[in-house]
């Protein structure tokens, strides 16, 4: 027998055992689940258990949908954040870190040791958040 449910996958039912509550089925053409599966269910009479059966998988299929739904919100937020992290990375280097002719001049303007100890912290930060990753 094959029950097609709510979401359109559909199910063939391999086996009935009324008397201990157990359904074998198989999902067709799913790509998640591809073996077999079983289902535990206290059916009422033999006449209501296709419908029975279809209300069930329904439901857990509801459920699965909806965890998947949850896990790929959480999944989006933890890549959001990543990337928010990474661009506020890019602005505070950016920001910090001088152009080329500005570091040329400072380094060309260099006449004591305080000025080369200022342009050789600037550059050296720049370094530091390279090699970490992270502004300290």
């Amino acid at each position: 027998m094959i029950i097609t449910l709510n979401n359109g996958r559909q199910v063939e039912v391999k086996a009935i055992d009324l008397a201990h509550g157990r359904v074998d089925y198989r999902r067709i053409d799913d790509p998640v689940y591809g073996g077999d599966c079983v289902l535990y269910h206290q059916f009422s009479g033999v006449d209501t258990a296709e419908s029975e059966i279809k209300a069930t998988l329904d439901l857990s299929e509801a459920e699965r949908e909806a965890a998947q739904t949850i896990a790929d919100i959480a999944a989006e937020e933890a890549r959001l954040a990543k990337i928010a992290k990474i661009e506020a990375r890019l602005l505070s280097i950016n920001t910090n870190l001088p152009s080329w002719a500005e570091v040329e001049i400072a380094i060309n303007a260099v006449d004591s040791l305080a000025k080369a100890r200022a342009v050789l912290l600037k550059l050296a930060r720049v370094v530091y958040w390279l090699a970490k990753n992270e502004a300290d």
